[in-house]
């Protein structure tokens, strides 16, 4: 009796009851955060099975449980730009929250190459009171299965943390900024020289023909692993009990190395981001892979496919990145598997809301991953700005080839995306090779006629095909008025 009337004693008080416990954001969600403008943002995270979570924004309010296997989430109202914002969950408030354009930056070695190993030719000052650009790094990782969260912070263009954020999705950000006037940020998800299949989810590998064939044997190096392990495990323990009965110990097996896994990078540093409210997606991967092109056609695709897919966001724009030149121009025409590795990055463009920012006049030639990630970054927001934003009058491409016509011992190519005209970079235009029906090709000449180009070759009568940049090093000089390169192409499908 006296305990029971200590304890309604003390409630009536008002004694403070115990504070909610397993409340708990996802990793996205912090301090300095930039959510994505006009959608719908899911905001989710954990509690204690049964709890009601309160998500509440400028003048919006959204109420859930959680599940019973405590997870919970809320879809805001689209927002429109603007911030510092602070985003209460509950007894908790995360503040300076911008909202304007978000963008997925992802790949291998060019998109993980750091802002304080770029060339950089410009500065631009900064004297917006609020720092308009914002990136989350996702720590490197690998699973065998998809992880739920992710850690890490939001930083911003005023942190020391930039130095050491990609430098073409920094570039890109930094672009758009100025063009758009809201503030833009991006998730960084890279790692240096991985291969695409790294990237994928294993229910794309298994639904996408080009990459079936990959998985067999990667299945089978798999279970020979684990045989081998088991195996080494066991004659480690058999050993050990030797040694205790004083025995001499039976050799132990040599230790392998486990294989990589597919999807290892997806399930650690692209599935525990999903379904974060984003624009789209900028992608610079393959230079680990360039002998692969005849993989990369359906590799391309998966990326942009795959992730459409596992998003639910519909069909987000998704802007990738071309190899760069390597080596020197070629004195003899030889087949090198480089060019048809970037053809199958332009494959790529077959997919609906895609763009391709083509670098072959970039690098010097002594490595696949330039340092002027300045330029990538313009090159990729001129695709943004047109095809995300809808500023129809902005010209993001160089000339691409439309089609061909064979006047006696010329050929006359058409181009599209001329912008305000084709130009010459250099003395004279380079990287084209003609060829008859016999299919061997020969460096040719070729000059610049209003909108066209005429390609003539004194070592081919009646010519059949002709090819641009057709090489490790592209040593093309075909470019627009607006200063973009043409990208490497082919008349024949031989």
């Amino acid at each position: 009796m006296r305990r029971t009337l200590v304890a309604l004693f003390l409630l009536s008080l008002g004694a403070a009851p115990e504070p909610r416990a397993g409340l708990k954001l996802h990793g996205l969600f912090g301090d300095g955060m930039l959510l994505q403008r006009e959608i719908a943002c899911p905001i989710w995270g954990t509690a204690a099975p049964g709890e009601e979570v309160t998500v509440s924004i400028l003048q919006q309010t959204k109420s859930t449980k959680a599940g019973a296997d405590g997870r919970w989430s809320v879809k805001l109202d689209p927002l429109p730009a603007g911030g510092p914002h602070e985003l209460k969950v509950n007894d908790r408030t995360i503040r300076d929250v911008l909202v304007g354009e978000v963008w997925l930056a992802s790949g291998g070695a060019n998109m993980d190459l750091p802002v304080k190993s770029a060339l950089i030719a410009k500065t631009e000052p900064d004297d917006n009171p609020v720092a308009m650009i914002r990136f989350f790094t996702v720590p490197r990782g690998f699973s065998e299965k998809p992880e739920t969260d992710v850690a890490g912070a939001w930083k911003s263009n005023r942190s020391d943390g930039v130095a050491d954020v990609s430098a073409t999705a920094y570039f890109f950000a930094r672009e758009l900024l100025r063009r758009l006037k809201v503030p833009v940020g991006f998730i960084q998800a890279s790692v240096e020289f991985s291969n695409a299949e790294m990237w994928f989810s294993k229910e794309t590998l298994a639904a996408t023909p080009g990459l079936r064939l990959l998985t067999v044997p990667q299945a089978i190096n798999m279970a020979n692993y684990e045989i081998a392990h088991a195996l080494y495990l066991d004659s480690v323990r058999k050993a050990k009990e030797a040694e205790e009965r004083g025995e001499k110990p039976p050799p132990v097996r040599p230790k392998i190395g486990k294989p990589t896994s597919f999807s290892g990078h997806y399930n650690a540093m692209i599935a525990p981001l999903i379904p974060y409210g984003i624009r789209g997606v900028i992608l610079d991967q393959g230079e680990a892979e360039t002998y692969r092109g005849s993989s990369y056609r359906s590799e391309i695709a998966a990326y942009v496919e795959g992730w459409r897919r596992e998003w639910k966001q519909g069909e987000f724009p998704f802007g990738f990145v071309q190899t760069t030149n390597i080596g020197r121009r070629q004195e003899e025409i030889a087949e090198t598997a480089m060019p048809k590795f970037r053809e199958a990055q332009s494959l790529g463009l077959r997919v609906p809301n895609t763009g391709m920012a083509v670098t072959v006049d970039l690098s010097d030639g002594t490595t696949l991953v330039p340092r002027n990630k300045e330029e990538v970054g313009r090159r990729l927001a001129l695709w943004a700005d047109h095809k995300a934003y809808g500023h129809t009058d902005v010209v993001y491409s160089g000339p691409t080839f439309d089609s061909m016509k064979i006047e006696g011992n010329k050929v006359r190519l058409f181009f599209k995306n001329v912008g305000g005209g084709l130009k010459v970079e250099g003395a004279r235009l380079t990287g084209f090779s003609m060829a008859s029906d016999f299919r061997r090709f020969f460096w040719a000449n070729a000059t610049i006629e209003g909108s066209s180009v005429v390609v003539t070759c004194d070592d081919v009568t009646w010519p059949a095909a002709v090819r641009y940049g057709w090489a490790d090093n592209a040593d093309g000089s075909l470019f627009n008025q607006e200063g973009l390169p043409a990208p490497p192409f082919r008349t024949d499908g031989w």
